[in-house]
Protein backbone atom coordinates (compact mmCIF):
# COMPACT_ATOMS: atom_id res chain seq x y z
CA UNK A 1 0.00 0.00 0.00
CA UNK A 2 1.54 3.35 -1.14
CA UNK A 3 1.59 6.03 1.15
CA UNK A 4 1.07 9.31 -0.50
CA UNK A 5 1.40 11.86 1.72
CA UNK A 6 1.99 12.38 5.80
CA UNK A 7 2.18 14.19 8.79
CA UNK A 8 -0.79 16.67 10.85
CA UNK A 9 -3.32 18.05 8.08
CA UNK A 10 -3.55 21.39 9.74
CA UNK A 11 0.68 22.02 8.69
CA UNK A 12 -0.33 21.66 5.46
CA UNK A 13 -3.62 23.69 5.33
CA UNK A 14 -2.06 26.57 6.72
CA UNK A 15 0.85 29.04 5.78
CA UNK A 16 3.04 27.55 8.89
CA UNK A 17 6.21 27.57 10.17
CA UNK A 18 7.76 26.04 13.21
CA UNK A 19 11.20 26.70 14.68
CA UNK A 20 13.33 24.54 17.23
CA UNK A 21 15.64 26.06 19.30
CA UNK A 22 18.40 24.24 21.60
CA UNK A 23 18.92 27.40 23.84
CA UNK A 24 21.09 25.72 25.97
CA UNK A 25 23.41 22.87 27.21
CA UNK A 26 23.42 23.15 31.04
CA UNK A 27 21.20 20.83 32.71
CA UNK A 28 20.67 20.57 36.59
CA UNK A 29 19.66 16.52 35.95
CA UNK A 30 21.95 14.04 35.49
CA UNK A 31 19.89 11.13 33.70
CA UNK A 32 22.02 7.96 32.48
CA UNK A 33 19.60 7.98 29.17
CA UNK A 34 20.88 11.09 28.27
CA UNK A 35 21.61 11.80 24.54
CA UNK A 36 23.19 14.66 25.06
CA UNK A 37 25.19 13.83 27.96
CA UNK A 38 28.47 14.61 25.54
CA UNK A 39 27.48 18.45 25.62
CA UNK A 40 25.90 18.29 28.67
CA UNK A 41 28.34 19.32 30.95
CA UNK A 42 29.89 22.03 28.67
CA UNK A 43 26.75 24.43 29.48
CA UNK A 44 27.12 26.30 26.29
CA UNK A 45 24.29 29.14 25.98
CA UNK A 46 23.21 30.58 22.63
CA UNK A 47 24.29 34.30 22.65
CA UNK A 48 21.51 36.66 22.70
CA UNK A 49 22.92 38.80 19.62
CA UNK A 50 22.53 34.73 17.81
CA UNK A 51 18.67 34.43 19.35
CA UNK A 52 17.82 38.24 18.43
CA UNK A 53 19.10 37.99 14.91
CA UNK A 54 17.84 34.21 14.13
CA UNK A 55 14.15 35.79 15.87
CA UNK A 56 14.50 38.77 13.69
CA UNK A 57 15.29 36.84 10.27
CA UNK A 58 12.03 34.12 11.03
CA UNK A 59 9.57 37.31 11.07
CA UNK A 60 10.60 38.94 7.96
CA UNK A 61 9.04 35.17 6.47
CA UNK A 62 5.62 35.75 4.95
CA UNK A 63 3.74 33.33 7.23
CA UNK A 64 -0.25 33.38 9.08
CA UNK A 65 0.99 31.28 12.17
CA UNK A 66 4.69 31.09 14.15
CA UNK A 67 5.18 28.21 16.20
CA UNK A 68 8.43 28.04 18.70
CA UNK A 69 9.62 24.73 20.48
CA UNK A 70 12.28 25.65 22.95
CA UNK A 71 14.55 23.48 24.69
CA UNK A 72 17.66 22.68 26.16
CA UNK A 73 19.40 20.93 28.20
CA UNK A 74 16.92 22.69 30.57
CA UNK A 75 15.41 25.49 28.54
CA UNK A 76 14.56 27.56 32.13
CA UNK A 77 18.28 27.50 32.42
CA UNK A 78 19.05 29.97 29.55
CA UNK A 79 19.99 33.54 30.99
CA UNK A 80 17.98 35.12 28.46
CA UNK A 81 15.02 33.45 27.86
CA UNK A 82 12.38 35.67 29.11
CA UNK A 83 14.26 38.48 26.84
CA UNK A 84 13.32 35.89 23.62
CA UNK A 85 9.40 35.30 24.92
CA UNK A 86 9.98 39.41 25.26
CA UNK A 87 11.27 39.62 21.23
CA UNK A 88 8.59 37.14 19.94
CA UNK A 89 5.95 39.07 21.43
CA UNK A 90 7.18 42.27 19.75
CA UNK A 91 8.34 40.53 16.58
CA UNK A 92 5.40 38.01 15.67
CA UNK A 93 1.53 37.95 15.01
CA UNK A 94 -1.00 37.14 17.90
CA UNK A 95 -1.67 33.56 18.01
CA UNK A 96 1.54 32.19 17.31
CA UNK A 97 2.34 29.06 20.04
CA UNK A 98 5.52 29.07 22.23
CA UNK A 99 5.89 25.42 23.65
CA UNK A 100 9.06 24.94 26.22
CA UNK A 101 10.12 21.52 26.90
CA UNK A 102 11.64 21.29 30.30
CA UNK A 103 12.15 18.78 33.56
CA UNK A 104 9.88 20.89 36.12
CA UNK A 105 12.67 22.04 38.12
CA UNK A 106 12.20 25.95 38.02
CA UNK A 107 9.74 27.35 41.00
CA UNK A 108 6.10 28.10 40.09
CA UNK A 109 6.79 31.62 40.06
CA UNK A 110 9.00 31.12 37.23
CA UNK A 111 6.92 29.33 35.49
CA UNK A 112 3.57 31.87 35.79
CA UNK A 113 6.12 34.74 34.59
CA UNK A 114 7.21 32.39 31.88
CA UNK A 115 3.73 31.51 30.68
CA UNK A 116 1.34 34.86 31.70
CA UNK A 117 3.42 37.20 30.10
CA UNK A 118 2.95 38.48 26.88
CA UNK A 119 -0.94 36.67 26.78
CA UNK A 120 -1.39 37.37 22.70
CA UNK A 121 1.36 34.87 22.33
CA UNK A 122 -0.20 31.53 23.47
CA UNK A 123 2.97 29.72 25.67
CA UNK A 124 2.68 25.87 27.54
CA UNK A 125 5.46 24.05 29.58
CA UNK A 126 6.08 20.05 28.66
CA UNK A 127 7.12 18.80 31.33
CA UNK A 128 9.19 15.41 31.26
CA UNK A 129 9.35 13.72 34.17
CA UNK A 130 12.68 11.81 34.60
CA UNK A 131 12.24 8.89 36.87
CA UNK A 132 14.94 9.09 39.66
CA UNK A 133 15.25 12.15 38.82
CA UNK A 134 12.41 14.37 39.61
CA UNK A 135 11.23 15.41 42.58
CA UNK A 136 7.33 14.16 42.29
CA UNK A 137 6.01 15.58 45.25
CA UNK A 138 7.64 19.13 44.74
CA UNK A 139 6.58 19.20 41.09
CA UNK A 140 3.19 18.18 42.39
CA UNK A 141 2.74 21.41 44.92
CA UNK A 142 4.22 23.56 41.85
CA UNK A 143 1.46 22.59 39.48
CA UNK A 144 -1.18 22.43 42.27
CA UNK A 145 -0.57 26.32 42.61
CA UNK A 146 -2.53 26.82 39.63
CA UNK A 147 -6.23 26.46 38.83
CA UNK A 148 -7.13 23.23 37.06
CA UNK A 149 -7.92 25.66 33.84
CA UNK A 150 -4.58 26.79 33.96
CA UNK A 151 -2.70 23.66 33.75
CA UNK A 152 -5.04 22.59 31.12
CA UNK A 153 -4.24 25.54 28.87
CA UNK A 154 -0.08 25.50 29.57
CA UNK A 155 1.08 21.82 31.07
CA UNK A 156 1.59 18.82 29.74
CA UNK A 157 3.22 16.07 31.33
CA UNK A 158 5.58 13.09 30.16
CA UNK A 159 6.40 10.09 32.37
CA UNK A 160 9.35 8.17 30.71
CA UNK A 161 9.22 4.96 31.57
CA UNK A 162 11.57 2.01 31.03
CA UNK A 163 11.32 -1.56 30.77
CA UNK A 164 10.07 -2.84 33.80
CA UNK A 165 10.33 0.73 35.91
CA UNK A 166 6.78 0.16 38.19
CA UNK A 167 7.57 4.14 39.23
CA UNK A 168 6.21 5.38 35.99
CA UNK A 169 2.99 3.77 36.66
CA UNK A 170 3.75 4.88 40.59
CA UNK A 171 4.25 8.93 39.63
CA UNK A 172 0.83 8.63 37.40
CA UNK A 173 -1.05 7.45 40.23
CA UNK A 174 0.04 10.19 42.46
CA UNK A 175 -0.49 12.77 39.96
CA UNK A 176 -4.03 11.43 39.23
CA UNK A 177 -4.81 11.77 43.39
CA UNK A 178 -3.52 14.79 43.39
CA UNK A 179 -6.31 16.01 40.73
CA UNK A 180 -3.35 17.22 37.93
CA UNK A 181 -4.87 15.33 34.53
CA UNK A 182 -2.89 16.31 31.80
CA UNK A 183 -0.21 13.34 32.06
CA UNK A 184 0.77 10.58 29.86
CA UNK A 185 3.01 7.63 30.25
CA UNK A 186 5.67 7.90 27.48
CA UNK A 187 7.77 4.44 26.72
CA UNK A 188 11.58 4.94 25.87
CA UNK A 189 12.97 5.12 22.19
CA UNK A 190 15.98 3.43 20.72
CA UNK A 191 16.80 6.51 18.50
CA UNK A 192 19.19 3.88 16.39
CA UNK A 193 16.18 2.23 15.10
CA UNK A 194 13.30 4.43 15.54
CA UNK A 195 11.12 2.01 17.32
CA UNK A 196 10.21 1.39 20.88
CA UNK A 197 12.96 -0.75 23.02
CA UNK A 198 12.00 -4.13 23.61
CA UNK A 199 11.55 -5.52 26.66
CA UNK A 200 8.13 -4.03 27.84
CA UNK A 201 5.66 -6.64 28.38
CA UNK A 202 1.72 -6.27 26.91
CA UNK A 203 0.72 -5.14 30.51
CA UNK A 204 3.33 -2.21 30.30
CA UNK A 205 2.64 -1.27 26.51
CA UNK A 206 -1.11 -1.35 27.57
CA UNK A 207 -0.36 1.88 30.22
CA UNK A 208 1.40 3.66 27.26
CA UNK A 209 -2.10 4.25 25.74
CA UNK A 210 -4.25 6.68 26.64
CA UNK A 211 -6.50 6.57 30.08
CA UNK A 212 -9.76 7.40 31.17
CA UNK A 213 -11.13 8.49 28.02
CA UNK A 214 -7.98 11.15 27.28
CA UNK A 215 -7.16 11.83 23.84
CA UNK A 216 -3.38 11.05 22.38
CA UNK A 217 -1.71 14.07 22.42
CA UNK A 218 -0.52 13.77 18.49
CA UNK A 219 -2.80 12.37 15.20
CA UNK A 220 -0.75 12.07 12.26
CA UNK A 221 -2.70 11.96 9.07
CA UNK A 222 -1.57 9.18 6.65
CA UNK A 223 -3.05 9.31 2.83
CA UNK A 224 -2.83 6.22 0.93
CA UNK A 225 -3.81 5.09 -2.67
CA UNK A 226 -7.37 4.27 -1.17
CA UNK A 227 -7.63 5.16 2.12
CA UNK A 228 -6.89 7.79 4.50
CA UNK A 229 -5.43 6.42 8.33
CA UNK A 230 -5.46 8.81 11.49
CA UNK A 231 -2.26 7.36 13.13
CA UNK A 232 -1.19 8.10 16.70
CA UNK A 233 2.34 9.20 17.75
CA UNK A 234 2.93 5.50 19.76
CA UNK A 235 1.39 3.25 17.43
CA UNK A 236 3.71 4.93 14.46
CA UNK A 237 6.48 4.23 16.97
CA UNK A 238 5.79 0.50 17.59
CA UNK A 239 4.80 -0.36 14.39
CA UNK A 240 7.68 1.58 12.53
CA UNK A 241 5.09 3.75 10.54
CA UNK A 242 6.99 6.61 10.20
CA UNK A 243 9.60 4.90 7.84
CA UNK A 244 9.39 8.16 5.22
CA UNK A 245 12.81 7.70 3.65
CA UNK A 246 12.31 8.71 0.13
CA UNK A 247 9.75 11.24 0.02
CA UNK A 248 9.73 14.53 -0.20
CA UNK A 249 9.39 16.87 3.17
CA UNK A 250 8.71 20.21 4.09
CA UNK A 251 11.43 21.07 6.58
CA UNK A 252 13.49 23.73 5.46
CA UNK A 253 10.45 25.44 3.67
CA UNK A 254 8.30 25.14 7.21
CA UNK A 255 10.82 24.69 9.58
CA UNK A 256 14.41 25.47 10.84
CA UNK A 257 16.10 23.56 13.66
CA UNK A 258 19.11 26.18 15.49
CA UNK A 259 21.43 24.54 18.41
CA UNK A 260 23.10 26.55 20.97
CA UNK A 261 25.95 27.61 18.25
CA UNK A 262 23.52 28.79 16.03
CA UNK A 263 24.20 26.10 13.89
CA UNK A 264 21.37 25.58 10.59
CA UNK A 265 19.23 22.82 9.76
CA UNK A 266 16.49 21.96 8.29
CA UNK A 267 15.06 18.98 10.76
CA UNK A 268 16.23 18.40 14.85
CA UNK A 269 17.75 15.27 12.71
CA UNK A 270 18.31 15.97 9.23
CA UNK A 271 19.20 18.95 6.92
CA UNK A 272 22.44 20.14 8.48
CA UNK A 273 23.71 22.82 6.35
CA UNK A 274 27.24 23.52 7.83
CA UNK A 275 26.75 26.96 8.47
CA UNK A 276 25.52 29.40 11.55
CA UNK A 277 22.13 31.91 11.54
CA UNK A 278 25.26 34.52 11.55
CA UNK A 279 26.77 33.32 8.55
CA UNK A 280 24.49 33.16 6.30
CA UNK A 281 20.26 33.76 5.66
CA UNK A 282 18.94 30.80 5.34
CA UNK A 283 15.99 31.50 3.49
CA UNK A 284 18.01 33.05 0.96
CA UNK A 285 19.89 29.54 0.54
CA UNK A 286 18.12 27.84 -2.37
CA UNK A 287 19.35 24.74 -0.65
CA UNK A 288 17.87 25.34 2.44
CA UNK A 289 14.05 26.51 0.91
CA UNK A 290 14.17 23.54 -1.19
CA UNK A 291 12.02 20.22 -0.18
CA UNK A 292 14.48 17.42 -0.46
CA UNK A 293 13.65 13.90 0.12
CA UNK A 294 14.16 12.29 3.44
CA UNK A 295 17.56 10.68 3.28
CA UNK A 296 16.68 9.56 7.31
CA UNK A 297 15.22 5.21 8.06
CA UNK A 298 12.96 7.41 10.63
CA UNK A 299 11.45 10.34 12.06
CA UNK A 300 11.24 9.88 15.72
CA UNK A 301 10.73 13.48 16.42
CA UNK A 302 7.03 14.77 17.27
CA UNK A 303 8.15 18.89 15.92
CA UNK A 304 9.43 17.88 12.48
CA UNK A 305 7.74 14.07 12.38
CA UNK A 306 4.44 16.50 12.23
CA UNK A 307 5.26 17.97 9.31
CA UNK A 308 3.93 17.42 5.55
CA UNK A 309 5.87 15.12 3.61
CA UNK A 310 4.51 13.28 0.08
CA UNK A 311 5.57 11.58 -2.83
CA UNK A 312 3.59 13.60 -5.24
CA UNK A 313 3.21 17.67 -6.33
CA UNK A 314 -0.27 16.96 -5.66
CA UNK A 315 -0.10 16.43 -2.03
CA UNK A 316 2.40 18.65 -1.43
CA UNK A 317 1.30 21.49 1.16
CA UNK A 318 0.32 25.60 -0.71
CA UNK A 319 3.63 26.86 1.14
CA UNK A 320 6.02 24.30 -0.89
CA UNK A 321 4.01 25.60 -3.98
CA UNK A 322 4.00 21.84 -5.14
CA UNK A 323 7.83 21.52 -5.66
CA UNK A 324 9.37 18.21 -5.90
CA UNK A 325 12.78 18.10 -7.32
Amino acid sequence: MSLLAAGFPQYGETNFFQSHWQLTQRCNFNCPYCVNEHLRTEGIHMPPETMRHALKLISQLERSHFHFCLSGGEVTLYPHLSEMLDEIALLFPAGSTVTMMSNGSASAARMRELVFTQPHIAKRFVFTIHLGQTNVDKLIDKLLEFTEAERKVHFNIKIVTPPGDKRGIETANRLAEAGIANFELMPVLDFKTGVIETGYTSEEMSLFMPANGRKPWFHFRHVYENSIRDVTFLEGIEKHMFHYKGMFCSAGRQSIFLDEHGNVSKGQFCGHMLYTILDKNPFEDPAFMEPSRCMEEHCTCIPFTALPKWNEAAYAPVSCNGVTR
